[in-house]
């Protein structure tokens, strides 16, 4: 009789993975809150305040109607179950937004420090959430040890760290952006129905948190190209439209309810002409000591670079050719009829272009 197949014993990274993981996301909501301690209210926080203030207490989606909804809310949810005391004539300050996120947090007959840090506390959960985000995913697609190494990098990244601590829309629409796609190559990997729908919802809470969500539809055609490449029984429109019907249908439907059921999508819309179109006139633009009135088509890569440790740099272009070289060494391999030389793990361009996108929209969002 036939003895069945015996099962590897887990090493001890592996066994002690969650524990690791868990104690790395403490790290990183330690690091968010002493340092949150210190900080006092930035430029962009009381203007959260106000707009969501204004969206919880009347339904004013006007105030703040060149950012989404959710991050809003979240921020002033503690400020709005505080009551402060409303104030007048704020609507006819040069920045309304500004102004009646000041006067709530400051005049309103409320503690300003556990107003801030209420703001803030919404912000840091969902930073904190991305860190376990990044290693599952991880996971998935290289194993725990690379998957832990990729968390550890999160945790002490100093650009995570300190967009974690502030009430702004950033973070939260790092972690949906990260989180949509990661749940695009979920989808991809059997193609069911329901999974479509969990990546539309995602995507759908990026897009209220923020505008900067938009690049997703980019990058999903960029991710459908390359299925497209790599799996022949992707090449049909039936399996673009099993894809696409979904996320449209739960984009609209999270971005109608998060804007008090707007069915047509004229408030979102009217805020992206906001700030794309009749802000963008006004920006001044000012990069390596040049100011400028018009924008500087290599801010973004400049950015990027001066901002993202060095460290990280170097790794992530190592990690690059490494994963190139796998490839092709995979594909002379391939069809090779010696088992030993057959290539023990798989890394192919569809999932090379997974690997390569969410680093540079968990690094790069805040340039964008």
């Amino acid at each position: 009789m036939s003895q069945p197949p015996t099962v590897a014993e887990p090493n001890t990274l592996q066994r002690y993975a969650s524990s690791i993981v868990v104690a790395l996301m403490l790290i990183f909501f330690a690091q968010g809150y002493l340092s949150s301690l210190q900080k006092s209210l930035i430029w962009d926080e009381p203007s959260a305040l106000g707009g969501g203030y204004a969206i919880l207490a009347w339904g004013d989606y006007d105030v703040y109607l060149e950012s989404p909804p959710l991050m809003q809310v979240l921020s002033a949810w503690g400020l709005y179950r505080s009551r402060p005391t409303e104030p007048t004539g704020w609507r006819d300050a040069p920045m309304p937004k500004v102004e009646l996120g000041v006067e709530l947090a400051f005049r309103g007959g409320v503690d300003h420090e556990r107003v801030a840090w209420q703001a803030r506390l919404p912000v840091l959960l969902l930073g904190t959430l991305l860190i376990g985000l990044i290693y599952a995913w991880g996971r998935r697609l290289l194993g725990v040890p690379a998957a832990l190494a990729v968390t550890l990098l999160a945790t002490f990244s100093p650009n995570l760290i300190a967009h974690s601590r502030v009430a702004t829309a950033d973070l939260g629409c790092t972690l949906f952006m990260f989180a949509a796609i990661a749940a695009f190559w979920w989808a991809t990997q059997t193609g069911e129905l329901k999974r479509w729908f969990v990546c539309g919802t995602l995507t759908g809470f990026a897009l209220i948190a923020k505008f900067t969500a938009l690049l997703l539809g980019p990058m999903y055609v960029l991710l459908v190209a390359s299925a497209w490449l790599t799996r022949p029984n992707t090449r049909n429109v039936t399996w673009v439209a099993r894809a696409a019907i979904p996320i449209a249908v739960m984009c609209w439907l999270v971005i109608a309810v998060a804007y008090g059921f707007d069915l047509d999508l004229s408030l979102y819309r009217a805020g992206v002409a906001r700030i794309y179109l009749d802000l963008s006139e006004i920006y001044y633009n000012y990069l390596l000591g040049v100011p400028s009135q018009t924008p500087f088509w290599y801010y973004n890569p400049v950015a990027y670079m001066l901002k993202v440790p060095t460290a990280v740099l170097v790794l992530l272009l190592l990690s690059t050719v490494g994963m190139l070289g796998r490839s092709r060494k995979r594909r002379e391999h391939v069809e090779s009829p010696e088992p030993s030389k057959a290539m023990p793990e798989r890394v192919d361009l569809e999932n090379l272009l997974f690997l390569l996108i969410p680093p540079a929209v968990v690094i790069g969002i805040a340039f964008f």
